[in-house]
């Protein structure tokens, strides 16, 4: 299955370099990538891409486009959508949609087993994520109600496309509401953990000190004050350097058993 991973960046150069260094090294064959940054916080010659509409491809490197443009999206849950609009634009061939955020980890493996749940259900729902320790080893944590790690799931692109995607008008529980949309068309779940029999695979939280949109949001809130803020925060643009993460992912160590949530 062709998967289309899709990236929203905004301001964080050095996470995009990462996050492209540990897509080229996923198992998985048949994988593209399209990031999307609307905080111009790269250093590069621009030059047009009419098939992405106006706007400036700031790197194209066989399976992977990063595109910057001028103008802030008005939230996040209508960048995610323009993300994926992108995503098909460029790659028609695509017949999945995988979350890759820039600010968590990627094992190698990680969607090796997204296409074998995707090969069985319309989404891949992981039981379990990684989170790291102070000393670079892994531990291991149930995913459960209310806390569905958004960035560690993928879509059949036609499951996607028939929930209409993400809302619009939310900047944070965006991912809350494609799920509820999900579940309106009874959208099949797979757990490529259970399927696969492998550890988990994406890593949550990884990049400390960064600011997650979540943590300003208010309760029953549309995240625009969160979103607003995120916008304000400085960023000195940067070359792109693709580089690899300061944590091992090739070889990680996961601790044995089943660790207590941190929240």
């Amino acid at each position: 299955m062709i998967i289309t991973c899709v990236c929203c960046t905004y301001k964080r150069p050095k996470q995009v370099g990462h996050l492209i260094w540990m897509f080229q090294r996923q198992t998985h064959k048949d994988k593209r990538l399209l990031i999307l940054d609307d905080g111009l916080s790269f250093m590069t010659k621009a030059k047009t891409f009419d098939s992405i509409r106006e706007g400036w491809v700031t790197g194209c490197r066989e399976q992977w486009i990063l595109h910057s443009c001028h103008t802030r999206f008005k939230s996040l849950g209508e960048k995610r959508n323009r993300c994926v609009d992108f995503a098909i634009d460029i790659f028609p061939e695509t017949e999945a949609i995988a979350v890759m955020d820039d600010d968590d980890f990627y094992m190698p493996w990680h969607l090796e087993a997204a296409n074998a749940a995707l090969e069985n259900a319309d989404w891949s729902l992981p039981s379990e994520v990684l989170y790291r320790n102070d000393d670079g080893t892994y531990r291991r944590h149930l995913t459960g109600p209310g806390k569905f790690y958004h960035g560690g799931m993928a879509f059949r692109l036609s499951a996607f496309l028939e929930s209409h995607g993400y809302p619009e008008k939310l900047s944070g529980p965006e991912d809350a509401g494609l799920f509820l949309r999900l579940e309106a068309i009874r959208a099949t779940i797979c757990d490529p953990v259970a399927l696969t029999g492998k550890p988990p695979s994406y890593v949550y939280g990884t990049n400390d000190g960064l600011m997650h949109i979540s943590a300003y949001l208010k309760p029953n809130d549309t995240g625009a004050d969160a979103y607003a803020m995120l916008g304000r925060q400085p960023c000195e643009p940067q070359e792109l350097v693709v580089a690899p993460p300061p944590y091992e992912i090739e070889n990680p160590v996961i601790m044995p058993g089943i660790s207590e949530r941190p929240f």
